[in-house]
């Protein structure tokens, strides 16, 4: 099927058989996307993964960005042969100078990725939550409510301008994910962390569940998406991350104020029931005016899932007692991504110190949540305002110390 993929492109999916071998570091299926612009044959078209790769051959983006492959050598381009082409660097390298180093590199590294997800495959618990979405798995409401996109957008809760809730998961399914989380964790297997901020996190899909992800993100984000945010009305989305986060004493504690690498964020709260602390606290998005003002405090129930947008300031407080368990899936678009205005708006008022970060604002104290002195690197490392947006001077200016962080004990 090709279909619009708006500004005058089309798109359309093929899946690349990988090598026959199933021991051989590139075997299996390959979801891709072609994105066709106009001006094809004469203009190149642009291969995207839809799954996690490391090649030579894909940038960061998941993108076979070189015009080359696609040549046909009469100043026409062909997305068959591209495919063709890719499919054989699957096998072997492409004959270029130093290809075979490049490849061997990236080979060995997606070998370190695949290898956890195959020696796991006989040790996994419940092996419903592997392979798609289980249609038992998705609560009846929410179920109802995608069967009619018209009542979407009256059937979710808005919490705060932007912030939705709903449920997503039965509690049978959403036991049966938190009992995988520990059960995997108990292998000795290598845990891929999912960013660097949640340290005793795991990536779901370096588990084996991407295919479980894809679909929860095309039949459930999606359609969310579409209904609830005006921005992504048309947005098909063909990224994710998907990871388990755990807050306790002996886990992650809180995290610091942030956006996420997402377009629409999904935040599924497993469980457990009766801890205390971990609330969400909202702010302003990404390069808004308000961006670092309050919005919403958020206490997880259990059951229960946020939707917001990726580029939302937010933060989770210090935890108290008990643990938190959550499943949080990451959605990008790279079409909406390719037109994006990226432009920093000047704030409007000195920023809420329950929405400033130790990690990434120029102008908070030098401290830590734990008021540990952070070292000279970390405080080089801040970007945010970028140049020419701060409304105020730098807290160190102001007298600053003694801010209650937002992530600090209580909430």
């Amino acid at each position: 099927e090709v279909v619009p993929s708006g500004d005058c492109r089309w798109r359309t999916d093929f899946v690349v058989a990988g090598h026959p071998d199933p021991s051989h570091v590139y075997a299996g299926d390959f979801a891709m996307r072609a994105f066709i612009p106009c001006g094809y044959p004469v203009e190149a078209p642009l291969l995207k993964s839809l799954k996690f790769v490391t090649h030579m051959l894909l940038d960061q983006d998941k993108e076979v960005p070189f015009e080359e492959l696609y040549a046909q050598g009469d100043g026409q381009y062909s997305i068959v042969l591209g495919l063709l082409r890719f499919r054989g660097s699957l096998a072997q390298p492409p004959p270029a100078k130093h290809a075979a180093e490049a490849w061997a590199g990236a080979a060995q590294e997606h070998l370190e990725y695949v290898d956890v997800i195959r020696t796991y495959a006989p040790q996994r618990r419940h092996p419903v939550l592997f392979g798609g979405l289980a249609a038992r798995g998705i609560h009846p409401d929410v179920a109802a409510l995608l069967s009619d996109p018209g009542a979407l957008q009256g059937g979710v809760k808005e919490l705060s301008p932007g912030i939705f809730e709903t449920r997503i998961f039965t509690d049978e399914f959403r036991q049966l994910l938190m009992e995988e989380f520990a059960h995997f964790q108990t292998t000795g297997l290598p845990r891929r962390s999912p960013n660097t901020m949640n340290r005793y996190g795991v990536s779901v899909d370096a588990m084996g569940m991407e295919d479980t992800m894809i679909e929860l993100q095309r039949f459930v984000v999606e359609p969310l998406a579409r209904a609830l945010f005006p921005k992504y009305r048309e947005a098909e989305f063909d990224e994710h991350a998907g990871f388990f986060v755990h807050y306790s004493p002996d886990a992650d504690l809180d995290l610091d104020l942030h956006h996420d690498d997402s377009d629409i964020t999904l935040n599924i709260a497993l469980g457990r029931d009766g801890f205390t602390g971990a609330s969400l606290v909202f702010c302003g998005v990404l390069g808004e005016p308000d961006h670092r003002q309050h919005h919403y405090d958020h206490r997880h129930t259990p059951g229960m899932a946020i939707l917001h947008q990726g580029h939302r300031r937010h933060g989770v407080r210090r935890i108290g007692e008990g643990e938190r368990i959550n499943l949080v899936l990451w959605s990008r678009s790279s079409e909406i991504r390719r037109r994006e205005d990226s432009d920093f708006s000047r704030e409007n008022q000195t920023p809420d110190p329950r929405c400033m970060s130790w990690t990434h604002d120029v102008d908070a104290p030098p401290f830590d949540s734990l008021g540990n002195l952070l070292p000279m690197e970390n405080l080089t490392r801040r970007w945010c305002p970028p140049d020419g947006k701060l409304v105020a001077k730098p807290a160190a200016d102001r007298g600053f110390s003694g801010v209650a962080w937002p992530h600090s004990a209580g909430g």
